[in-house]
């Protein structure tokens, strides 16, 4: 029976980080040329991760040299994204959500 926040979108993985981490597929290197090819992106485009997870799609970005800013509303996920990804200095992380980012307004969106 789920606990009493795992119906609550934003706390579904909480009691589930490690499986979650163990289990996600990893995006594919190609969806960066793609993203080149599409939309013109270069490493040196800072991103905002919104619903950032673990941080795997972040991971993806920050190794191609792409600053980035993660966005994530789940405390147990983004501390699982913070630790695993410490070694980036491009990388920052705060508590927020799709609705409420905590990103200045003025940030652009492509």
């Amino acid at each position: 029976m789920p606990g009493p926040h795992e119906h609550r979108p934003t706390h579904r993985f909480s009691s589930r980080v490690s499986d979650y981490v163990r289990a996600r597929p990893r995006y594919p290197r190609e969806v960066l040329a793609w993203l080149q090819e599409t939309i013109g992106f270069t490493p040196a485009w800072r991103v905002a991760d919104i619903g950032s997870g673990t941080g795997i799609f972040s991971q993806l970005l920050l190794e191609n040299g792409n600053p980035v800013q993660a966005v994530e509303p789940n405390d147990a996920m983004r501390a699982e994204a913070e630790a695993s990804l410490a070694s980036f200095r491009n990388f920052a992380s705060v508590r927020g959500t799709a609705e409420a980012t905590t990103l200045p307004s003025e940030s652009s969106v492509v």
